[in-house]
């Protein structure tokens, strides 16, 4: 059995490990063509994505706040972007909805370095995942994109309760890691979910931020994840 003398890490899953974007959008073309004879016009994947991308991230808003459930987030999102591209939808919808959340967590791209670092910090530290993704879901990506066996625990909001950046999901996860101490690091990519909820729960917020987004509070920055292993005080 392993044993752990450096405290654990907790890390964001998607957009931060797993490639949101790249495997996304990998499934998606790919049903725009399965789907091709049901749609009553064709629409290419540039066309689409941009759209479906921005829709996406607003029906995630509104699940975090509780505003649409877990069902919902999963069509309204498809309904809203073929709508958008003045595409009329039918009974098929359905099923593409379906079929996406099938297939797109079996995809495996993650962001360069994920699964190195990942596996060399957990030599040294339990590694726990927080995610406000549906937790069947996460639980495939963890096994298709090989990251499974370096995570000690996910934790996922159905798990604790509770959604990001609420901080009492950042609690259930450090008492879920029987430390006494919060000042571990969480990575992430999303500044109010990820940075101000764990600097809510007294924890080092750790801002994966490539595309250099906007950090008012300053948050320490890191722009690929092989940055953690050169300032881990175990590497």
């Amino acid at each position: 059995m392993k044993s752990f003398p450096v405290q654990p890490i907790f890390f964001d899953l998607d957009h931060t490990l797993w490639d949101f974007e790249t495997n996304s959008r990998e499934t998606l073309s790919e049903l725009l063509i399965n789907f091709s004879d049901l749609i009553s016009h064709s629409i290419e994947i540039d066309t689409f994505f941009p759209v479906y991308s921005q829709i996406n991230v607003k029906c995630w808003e509104l699940y975090r706040k509780h505003e649409i459930t877990q069902a919902e987030l999963r069509i309204r999102r498809f309904e809203e972007t073929f709508g958008a591209c003045q595409i009329v939808t039918g009974s098929w919808l359905f099923e593409f909805a379906e079929q996406y959340t099938l297939e797109c967590p079996k995809k495996g791209a993650l962001f360069p370095g994920a699964k190195e670092t990942v596996s060399s910090l957990a030599e040294k530290s339990p590694i726990y995942i927080i995610t406000n993704g549906f937790e069947e879901v996460q639980r495939v990506k963890l096994e298709y994109s090989g990251l499974q066996e370096f995570i000690t625990e996910m934790i996922s909001s159905e798990s604790a309760g509770y959604r990001k950046p609420d901080a009492r999901i950042f609690d259930y996860a450090l008492k879920r890691s029987g430390s006494s101490n919060r000042q571990h690091w969480y990575i992430g990519d999303d500044y109010e979910t990820d940075m101000l909820g764990a600097q809510a729960a007294g924890m080092t917020p750790i801002f994966f931020n490539p595309q250099k987004k906007v950090n008012p509070e300053g948050f320490r920055e890191i722009s690929a994840l092989s940055e953690l292993l050169s300032t881990h005080p175990d590497f």
